[in-house]
Order: structure tokens, then C-alpha cells, then sequence
């Protein structure tokens, strides 16, 4: 008995060899990368600041609504507090864990007008912006931008609603 072996010629093989699998995964893995950090970036400090007075104003609105008081808000150069009008007094609201005093952001630069006038930033002013129980709000726009003005997003009643946005710079 005799084995014979048979030695096949070398056929082409249709594929993808183990380098190239390699390269398109990686290839694959720095793209899902860039896009998880792109769709889970945090918000710029002056748009945060924005989005979190726009939603404290809108707080005191529905608190001045629900309790029938009149509410202010003033800022000066160091913090924005709330005020409740009662006796005839802006009394600062202190023990609200929401409607208090907070600090300025160290960062960002905060200019208020009301009624196209820039309004001074004195300890001693009264509240610049005044929210009444019907749920009108006195006009007003700030604005906040970091300290190179990179951008400014502007928080301001309009008819009674209060209102976020981009300022588009136009140069």
C-alpha cells in the first residue's frame, strides 16, 4: 500500500487578512470616541449660567403666582439675590434653598438693562427685575459672556415669558 500525498497548488484566498481587521477597528474605535465626547460635552459656563437663572426667574414666577407676592430680583458685583415685597419692604428670601443669594460666576461678565438703559449694580438699589403674582414681568435682558467674549447669551422677558439665546456677534 502506498500513501501518496497530494500537494495542492495555492489557491487565492477572498478575505481580509488579520492587520487589516486590526487597522479598520481601530480606525472604527477612534470615531466612536470623538463622537461619545462630541454628543457628551458639557455646556459653556456662560450658557449654564444662563439656563440656570432663566430657570430661577421662572421659579420665582410660579412661586409669586402660587403665593400671591410680589418678588424681586436684584444683582449687584458680587451676587443676585431674591426678594419678597411684604409690609411695604424688600426683605431678602434667606431661608428659600432655591430663591437665595448666589455668588457671581468669577468668569463671566453680567451686564442688565431694562428698558434699553444699563442699570447700576449698587448694594443699596431696589430689586431690578419685579415678578407679580398675575405672572407679568417687567422687560429686561442680561447678558452674560466670559471675560475674552467668546460668546453671550442673553436671558430676558418678553410678554410675560422668560426667554434664553445665543447673541449672534455681528461684525
Amino acid at each position: 500500500m502506498s500513501t501518496a500525498y497530494h500537494v495542492a497548488a495555492p489557491t487565492k484566498h477572498s478575505g481580509f487578512t488579520l492587520i487589516e481587521l486590526l487597522i479598520v477597528l481601530i480606525i472604527v474605535g477612534v470615531v466612536v470616541t470623538l463622537v461619545s465626547l462630541n454628543i457628551g460635552a458639557k455646556p459653556s459656563t456662560a450658557k449654564h449660567a444662563a439656563q440656570q437663572l432663566r430657570g430661577l426667574l421662572e421659579l420665582s414666577k410660579d412661586d409669586a403666582i402660587l403665593k400671591g407676592q410680589v418678588l424681586g430680583w436684584k444683582i449687584t458685583m458680587e451676587n443676585f439675590a431674591f426678594y419678597r415685597y411684604k409690609d411695604k419692604k424688600w426683605l431678602p428670601i434667606a431661608a428659600d434653598k432655591l430663591l437665595r443669594s448666589y455668588q457671581l460666576h468669577p468668569e463671566l461678565e453680567y451686564r442688565l438693562t431694562l428698558d434699553n438703559a444699563k442699570v447700576s449694580y449698587d448694594d443699596e438699589s431696589l430689586p431690578q427685575i419685579v415678578l407679580l403674582p398675575d405672572g407679568s414681568v417687567n422687560d429686561f435682558s442680561l447678558f452674560i459672556q466670559p471675560h475674552d467674549h467668546s460668546e453671550t447669551y442673553q436671558v430676558y422677558s418678553q410678554q410675560g415669558k422668560i426667554k434664553t439665546q445665543l447673541v449672534e456677534d455681528k461684525k
